[in-house]
């Protein structure tokens, strides 16, 4: 579904990218335009023959296109790291997915170059154009900034509710949105503006608050003290429990970390993205999760919890008919049951891909904190800006664990 208005504006943002980036041809040109385009352009499906074309989909064809226009992709050498094997065996183990379950060639085809362009583009992407440190401060600089641009519009849908999307592209911004008391608390809406779902604009601005704080810490430009204190203050009232919660603590290990990275809880953090999966996978239906019969906030998330947890039961019993290829992108969600969501990230790239996939994109996610642990061990000390880009990273991979956000920033900052 897509307006006039909302083609208009995706018509809009490609000339901009072609005319801004082709002129300026810099990296933080680029970052801008990209932002930009998550921020603000609207969320659509297109139904193309063999395959969709999607908000996050167009976010990637950008990026890379931008990435062309840029000099300093063909100047920058190509450096082997084991992590595109894992990006490589995503894509590759999507297609045999395909064709292990007999849906044929084409459809291996397909899936293959759309895997590519959503982890491929924005991967090799990060790693060509953001993998020094004067690029990476970059972001560290440009993703605050683009926060508090979007503080007025999330604070407009506190108070009026979600309903931004509606007004300006004149449809719900995912299908089968509306308001439900879910989304309010405190007399407070969740907002979402343009992004998909509320959470995932929490995780962002949470982001954001980690990136600002870090930057007023090591650089102590004032403007980020009161940058990082309104995208934390907007975060709270976000009625987001899961990324205010890992946002508050990856604040205070960047404190902690300020002049040495300190490596067991980190690793612990890294342990919890693969043990948790791993250990539903091991033990269908072992998880259960009580509900008390008192109401309140604490009653209402553990009641959250519990949906999830029972939806993943009936997609790992999917999963375990084709345990290491999956069921494809096009069926692991056909469980028998209307109130099975796949709502978190890992039960998705599971179900598709099986371990393969699962693998590959777990390992993609925890590469760069793993990096910088490996470097602080070996005393090769890593960059102060490496570790809290890594850190972004690892809080993005924890919050997936219940939730499925858009990943095309997460992974080009990995790549970086």
């Amino acid at each position: 579904m897509i307006s006039i208005v909302a083609a208009i504006a995706i018509v809009v943002w490609g000339l901009v990218l072609v005319a801004y980036v082709g002129t300026r041809r810099t990296t933080s040109s680029l970052l801008v335009v990209t932002l930009g385009g998550i921020l603000f352009l609207p969320q659509f499906r297109i139904d193309l023959p063999g395959t969709i074309l999607s908000k996050e989909n167009l976010l990637c064809l950008g990026f890379g296109l931008g990435c062309l226009l840029i000099p300093d992709f063909y100047r920058s050498k190509y450096k082997f790291h084991w992590t595109d094997i894992l990006i490589a065996g995503l894509m590759i183990g999507g297609a045999a997915s395909s064709i292990s379950n007999s849906i044929g060639l084409h459809d291996a085809l397909v899936v293959f170059v759309n895997t590519g362009i959503v982890w491929g583009i924005p991967w090799y992407g990060g790693k060509r154009l953001f993998s020094t440190e004067l690029k990476q401060l970059e972001i560290a600089r440009l993703v605050p900034m683009a926060g508090l641009v979007y503080v007025p519009f999330c604070l407009f849908e506190m108070k009026m509710a979600p309903m931004l999307h509606r007004i300006v592209y004149g449809y719900a911004g995912r299908s089968g949105a509306g308001l439900s008391v879910d989304s309010m608390r405190f007399g407070l809406w969740r907002p979402s503006v343009f992004m998909k779902f509320g959470l995932e604009l929490a995780l962002f601005m949470g982001i954001c608050s980690i990136l600002a704080w870090w930057y007023w810490l090591h650089k102590r430009q004032a403007s980020y003290f009161w940058i990082a204190t309104v995208l934390t203050v907007t975060l709270l009232f976000s009625v987001s429990t899961s990324a205010t919660a890992l946002t508050m603590a990856a604040i205070g290990l960047v404190f902690l970390n300020r002049r040495r990275v300190k490596v067991l809880p980190h690793a612990l953090l890294i342990a919890l993205t693969m043990v948790y999966p791993a250990y539903r996978m091991l033990n269908i239906g072992a998880v259960q999760v009580s509900v008390g019969e008192g109401g309140g906030i604490l009653s209402e998330r553990i009641a959250s919890v519990k949906t999830r947890v029972v939806s993943e039961d009936f997609y790992l019993k999917k999963w375990s008919e084709s345990p290491l290829l999956g069921s494809t992108a096009w069926n692991y969600w056909k469980v028998g049951k209307g109130n099975a969501v796949p709502d978190s990230f890992w039960i998705i790239i599971l179900g598709k891909f099986g371990l393969v996939g699962w693998c590959s994109a777990a390992l993609v996610l925890a590469a760069p904190m793993s990096s910088v642990l490996w470097r602080t061990i070996s005393l090769k000390f890593p960059t102060k800006i490496s570790y809290v880009l890594a850190l972004c990273v690892l809080v993005y991979s924890l919050d997936c664990l219940l939730n499925d956000m858009g990943g095309m920033f997460y992974v080009l900052v990995a790549g970086s």
